[in-house]
């Protein structure tokens, strides 16, 4: 046995084994019976095995037939699988994956829920990520839309404006922030962005004091973002956060914020693969949360 089995062969086995009879798979295959008998022959021949065996108008799958029966199905399943991604085109059904980091994902995680209950065929795969990562699972295509908060060197991923956030320096209620060495004594609640925020934060609010994030104390870590507030309404220490993580934690009434106008605004970004076409159902979600995003600002703008 050499080359490629071929698939007609598979596919008339599979119908005949299927109707147990060569007269039902020939009117489902629109052949003849002789030519139903031909490709069972042909597969045969090219296996060097028997598939089935006859008596008098019936027959049975041999064992190997079986086998070869099983790789067939999974053949013809495949085949229409891929049949049905390829020719897609429906905005409303099929799968999404996106990623992104704690902060935006705590806004738009109950935007994306109102979507899919809308559309029961959409299904939305969600994960949060730091924003390195999110840039690497799309560049891997284990991701179709991604949002950071970084620039983009690839030259194969397209970059979109989405939002954009302050970063905000967040205390325990009951702690005035006078100088860098208090909040060194507090310790610091650090997160898989913690000291990359903190680096682009501290040196604005503490231009003498702060030495770095390599010197910084830490009284506690959690990769879990909405525990972060937690930690620092509980007074296990301070933080420096996404704006959104903190305005939507319930621990916001216990927290200090320090929002200085000297902290420029994060750009929130999404990024997908631009060698490709965005297919009409990501293009829609991008669409539709740029529409929730406007009716949040408004929202925002009149409290």
């Amino acid at each position: 046995m050499s080359g490629m089995i071929n698939s007609t062969w598979l596919r008339t086995f599979s119908v005949l084994a299927d109707t147990k009879n060569f007269r039902l798979a020939a009117e489902m295959l629109h052949m003849t019976q002789p030519g139903v008998s031909q490709h069972i022959a042909k597969l045969e021949q090219f296996l060097g095995q028997k598939l089935i065996v006859r008596d008098g108008k019936s027959f049975e799958v041999t064992p190997k037939g079986f086998d070869v029966l099983e790789y067939a199905r999974e053949l013809i399943q495949n085949e229409q699988q891929l049949r049905e991604r390829i020719s897609d085109d429906d905005p409303f059904s099929g799968l999404c994956r996106i990623s992104m980091p704690g902060g935006i994902g705590n806004l738009i995680y109950p935007w994306l829920l109102d979507l899919q209950v809308k559309f029961p065929s959409l299904t939305i795969h969600i994960e949060f990520n730091p924003t390195k990562t999110v840039e690497q699972l799309v560049t891997d295509n284990l991701c179709d839309i991604g949002l950071v908060t970084h620039e983009i060197n690839n030259r194969s991923i397209e970059r979109m404006p989405f939002l954009s956030e302050k970063l905000w320096l967040v205390l325990p209620e009951n702690v005035e922030c006078t100088s860098y060495s208090q909040l060194q004594e507090l310790g610091f609640v650090d997160h898989p962005d913690g000291k990359k925020m903190a680096e682009k934060v501290l040196p604005l609010i503490f231009p003498e004091e702060f030495t770095g994030s390599d010197r910084m104390h830490v009284s506690a870590y959690t990769n879990s973002a909405p525990k972060i507030c937690h930690h620092v309404a509980k007074g296990v220490g301070y933080t420096v956060l996404d704006e959104f993580m903190v305005r939507l934690s319930p621990e916001f009434k216990k927290l200090r914020i320090v929002n200085s106008d000297s902290i420029s605004s994060d750009e929130i970004a999404y990024i997908y693969k631009g060698s490709w076409p965005l297919h009409p159902r990501n293009r829609y979600i991008i669409d539709y949360l740029n529409e929730r995003a406007k009716q949040y600002l408004k929202q925002q703008s009149q409290l």
